[in-house]
């Protein structure tokens, strides 16, 4: 009788772990309830299935079999000192079978519902942009329900745009709360921050919506507005208009297609060290939806936003 692989659901992909390497599988089931963002796909529907080999060699491969969607992975693993990258590459694997199996991507923004529109409203910026301050305050002043933030499933359905969740916690920086008026109630959750930090820019703090009084819907929803926002302490006017320019579609096209040409997830070894990188994954199907994606978002009015303040966005 051939051994049953264990296996984990990452929001409908099952995912075999095939390893002689000691405690990899706990290890990928820790972090994946750890890192959250697919912390409640244990009972999803099963669209695929896939397979992930860990092995030890004297230096790093990667390779993809596309008729039976297994991964390979070889390098000098060492027993107890195993590596985030395990993780991370079961995820890739994931998502880049979800995208060509369920037309959805995730997307580098933040996501709000509205009960009384029944729809979403997507927040794209740079990092930094100011994406997670405006969100949380329009959550907690305005009543908007979380839907992601920094993370948001986007899914394409008979040509139309829908979210379906993403992060549903805010990472918050410590400069944020400090420069914003509409952050200030959280204050208190930094003043136990370590004086170890070197840079102020890298204390932030992961608040769950329930902590604060915020609701999350985690569903479809028919994307509805989508704006471009920037919080900029030097810009001395609000400035609001279409975003139509080449700038757009460059910026649209690389964040939506970040995760399927592998660009966030190079394998580390267990001290951070680079050991290479994977394989592209239903490539050409892949850069197909985002094609389509894109031509939904072409279709669809985006707000540029610039103010010098959290404030002043919000108020738009």
């Amino acid at each position: 009788m051939a051994h049953q692989l264990p296996t984990l659901n990452f929001s409908g992909i099952k995912i075999a772990i095939d390893t002689l390497i000691p405690g990899v599988y706990s290890h990928i089931q820790n972090l994946k309830e750890k890192i959250g963002l697919y912390k409640s796909t244990e009972e999803s529907e099963i669209i695929a299935s896939a397979i992930v080999v860990f092995e030890t060699a004297d230096s790093f491969q990667a390779s993809f079999s596309p008729t039976t969607n297994k991964l390979t992975i070889s390098g000098p693993f060492q027993s107890g000192k195993l590596t985030t990258s395990m993780y991370y590459a079961c995820e890739y694997l994931a998502e880049s079978l979800l995208t060509c199996e369920n037309h959805s991507v995730l997307i580098h923004g933040a996501a709000i519902y509205s009960d009384q529109m029944k729809a979403a409203q997507l927040i794209l910026g740079e990092k930094g942009a100011g994406k997670t301050s405006l969100t949380l305050t329009l959550c907690k002043q305005k009543g908007y329900q979380l839907i992601g933030n920094d993370v948001v499933r986007l899914r394409l359905i008979d040509s139309n745009l829908y979210t379906e969740g993403g992060s549903d916690w805010f990472l918050v920086r410590k400069t944020a709360v400090h420069s914003s008026e509409c952050l200030s109630f959280l204050k208190p959750a930094f003043e136990a921050s370590s004086k170890k930090q070197l840079d102020e820019w890298d204390i932030k703090k992961r608040i769950t919506p329930s902590e604060i009084g915020i609701g999350t819907f985690q569903t479809l929803a028919p994307l509805k507005k989508c704006v471009y926002i920037r919080i900029d302490h030097h810009q001395s006017h609000v400035y609001q208009n279409l975003w139509e320019n080449e700038q757009k579609q460059l910026i649209l096209f690389e964040n939506i297609g970040r995760r399927m040409n592998n660009q966030t997830t190079p394998f580390l070894d267990h001290n951070g060290y680079f050991w290479g990188d994977l394989p592209l994954i239903k490539n050409d199907e892949n850069r197909k939806v985002r094609n389509e994606i894109m031509a939904a978002f072409d279709k669809m009015p985006i707000q540029k936003m610039f103010a010098n303040s959290c404030e002043a966005l919000a108020s738009l």
